[in-house]
């Protein structure tokens, strides 16, 4: 079982809340990596099981779970994750 660590997990999550934001993800982005953690750990956090029931909803409703997710941010790595999100 491979799973991300805590901190890379917090800074994926601050991607995909600018990424959302400007338009470069969308709410299934969110929904399919959440649900790639979800079934690859053990006993994934909270809010990685709310984003992963998120489909259907608006991109500011999941910014609640975003927040939520566990670890510490790397601002470089976020910046780096949403501007490979726009070439996408």
């Amino acid at each position: 079982m491979t799973v991300l660590p805590i901190a890379d997990l917090r800074t994926h999550a601050a991607a995909f809340q600018t990424a959302l934001e400007i338009g470069a993800a969308s709410v299934d982005d969110v929904v399919t990596w959440a649900r790639d953690i979800v079934v690859r750990t053990e006993h994934p956090h909270w809010s990685m099981c709310e984003l992963a029931l998120c489909s259907g909803k608006y991109p500011p409703d999941l910014n609640e779970f975003l927040s939520e997710v566990p670890g510490s941010l790397d601002p470089r790595q976020a910046r780096a994750l949403v501007i490979r999100m726009l070439s996408d």
